[in-house]
């Protein structure tokens, strides 16, 4: 039965590459975000994936922690001091933010997409992270996950995680 194991293994082969990626592109002494950079903590949303293991990870750390923000324009789980609340269990779109992104365009060409003050060049480096094979393979996960639990696989705000009380996605459900 797909679940948190298999999520978790997607998460550290997911991790597996992009380091691979950053040794091809950048500085060794630029290879993730600078300290306090929050530009990318924008609200998004997940698949019920991973809220389940952020979930699962927010009750392991004790909600009450959490934190959060009432700023609308930044992540619920954002600091004050501007760092993730959730780091150890984000989801996809925040691990890979940042990075040397390969996607297609409305026009069906690679674009590639990187932030600079993560040292990442700009320009026309092959290096990069094929989007659509990862976002294939999470939603792949996803959509049995929701099949196994009769759940929608409808995409949910991370903001609505916060107080977020629905029985059938908690973790000590089964």
């Amino acid at each position: 039965m797909p679940g948190l194991g298999d999520y978790h293994a997607f998460l550290d082969d997911l991790q597996t590459e992009l380091a691979h990626i950053a040794l091809l592109t950048a500085s060794p002494s630029q290879r993730s975000c600078p300290r306090g950079c929050s530009d990318c903590c924008s609200p998004l949303t997940v698949l019920p994936l991973e809220a389940y293991a952020l979930i699962a990870h927010a009750e392991s750390a004790g909600w009450g922690e959490m934190g959060g923000t009432p700023d609308f324009e930044r992540c619920a789980f954002l600091s004050h001091q501007g760092s993730c609340a959730l780091y150890p269990a984000r989801p996809f779109l925040c691990r890979t933010r940042g990075y040397p992104i390969l996607h297609l365009n409305a026009d069906g060409e690679w674009e590639r997409d990187a932030c600079q003050k993560r040292g990442f060049a700009a320009g026309a480096q092959p290096a990069g992270l094929l989007l659509e094979t990862w976002n294939a393979r999470l939603f792949h996960l996803n959509g049995e996950f929701c099949a196994q639990r009769g759940i929608a696989p409808d995409r949910i705000r991370l903001r609505d995680l916060v107080p977020f009380q629905n029985a059938a996605m908690s973790p000590t459900c089964r």
